[in-house]
């Protein structure tokens, strides 16, 4: 690092931000230039657009695609972006143009955003400003030492990016899979049998969980399950338990089995009430209040049933549910519910293919957090020179 130079943002780069036309002037936001907003610089849309006389007549700025944006206020404060198009900026974002390579300055801003975001916006109040940014003092390594070090960068970026373009598709080809396999609209090899409308409540039993306090939660004991839990943490089948009471609490809990359906009886918003999963271990959990235990029947797969909660009958579930700032639905809601069933065999083969969906999308995610771990290494240790790239090394190879 003896080559590095401390020096400013200022002295090797040109910033500006831009301004907002008069709302009142409708013709200004009629135009075909994309206003680009603190909230909209990793975006290749924009909500609105202006036209060159609302240019002309305010302090909005034009920007290029290929400029760095820095969001300078509000809940984006700090996010830094390539400009993805042409367009123009209002006072809430800064652009940014170096003649260093302005991959290593994004780069060096988005390590250090945590940073300046604890130094400059205390408690989260205030703004950054052009000012503070112009004032911020970077270790900066050679041009060609930049370039090599955004060539490493940007070979993980992009396994990045497919990997979110693979993952997406995977999505929604299973959302799709879900919708035909889960209505009767396909039907697997070998099924011929109409299914079966039925009455949700005619499917098994239910019964309201009760205890688990969230005061008694450990990091160890008996497995237990709060309703936040089924639409923020399970989905389907519940897999990783991160609840855990004494045998004191356990006692006075609801006891959840094997085969057993949690769903969400209570949430912020109708999406989440009904959101299931099924519990598939041996050793008993507890489910605490405000969770609906659903125990189907034995004609009947927990897992295809909590598919099918979780997909087709969403609606119905929203239909049903009641409340303003906080969302309920009840187990009487059930008897109300209209579920449309194959016989056993079919619901368990359904239920495979469907499983076997979310094990490869759960190892691409798997494979995402290992590149993105990676990824979060080099950017600390390349950015900062505590490892360096080796000159023989080709740049984005």
């Amino acid at each position: 690092m003896n080559d590095w130079v401390m020096t400013k943002i200022g002295d090797i780069a040109d910033t500006f931000s831009g301004g907002t036309p008069p709302t009142r002037v409708l013709k200004y936001y009629w135009g075909e230039i994309p206003f680009i907003k603190s909230g909209e610089i990793n975006s290749s849309t924009t909500e609105q657009c202006i036209s060159s006389e609302a240019l002309q007549a305010s302090s909005a700025k034009k920007v290029m695609e290929g400029d760095i944006l820095l969001a300078l206020y509000g809940a984006t404060s700090g996010e830094v972006a390539i400009s993805k198009i042409d367009g123009a900026i209002n006072q809430a974002v800064l652009c940014i143009r170096t003649s260093q390579d302005k991959y290593f300055i994004f780069y060096w801003l988005l390590l250090h955003k945590s940073i300046i975001l604890r130094k400059y916006l205390q408690g989260g109040q205030g703004n950054l400003s052009a000012a503070i940014v112009k004032n911020l003092t970077i270790d900066l390594p050679p041009i060609e030492e930049q370039q090599r070090i955004v060539g490493v960068l940007e070979v993980w970026d992009r396994a990045l990016g497919l990997l979110d373009k693979k993952i997406e598709l995977k999505e929604q080809a299973k959302k799709g899979l879900m919708q035909q396999l889960l209505s009767e609209k396909k039907r697997l090899p070998g099924y011929l049998k109409k299914w079966e409308e039925t009455p949700f409540a005619s499917l098994g039993e239910s019964c309201k969980g009760y205890g688990v306090p969230k005061a008694a939660l450990a990091q160890e004991g008996h497995p237990a399950f709060t309703y936040g839990e089924l639409y923020t943490l399970h989905r389907n089948r519940i897999k990783e338990i991160t609840s855990f009471i004494d045998d004191k609490v356990a006692a006075d809990s609801a006891e959840v089995n094997r085969g057993d359906i949690l769903l969400a009886g209570s949430g912020e918003t109708s999406e989440e009430i009904g959101s299931a999963a099924c519990y598939d271990s041996e050793e008993p959990g507890y489910a605490g209040g405000d969770i609906i235990i659903f125990r189907p029947d034995d004609k009947q797969s927990s897992l295809f049933i909590t598919y099918q909660i979780n997909t087709v009958l969403r609606k119905q579930f929203w239909r049903y549910s009641q409340g303003q700032s906080v969302v309920h639905i009840y187990q009487t809601n059930f008897d109300e519910i209209t579920a449309c069933v194959p016989e056993f065999n079919e619901q368990q083969e359904i239920a495979a293919v469907l499983e076997a969906a979310d094990a490869e999308l759960e190892a691409l995610r798997k494979k995402r957090e290992l590149i993105a771990a990676q990824r979060a290494y080099l950017l600390n240790n390349l950015v900062t020179g505590n490892i360096t790239v080796p000159e023989s090394m080709a740049v984005g190879a």
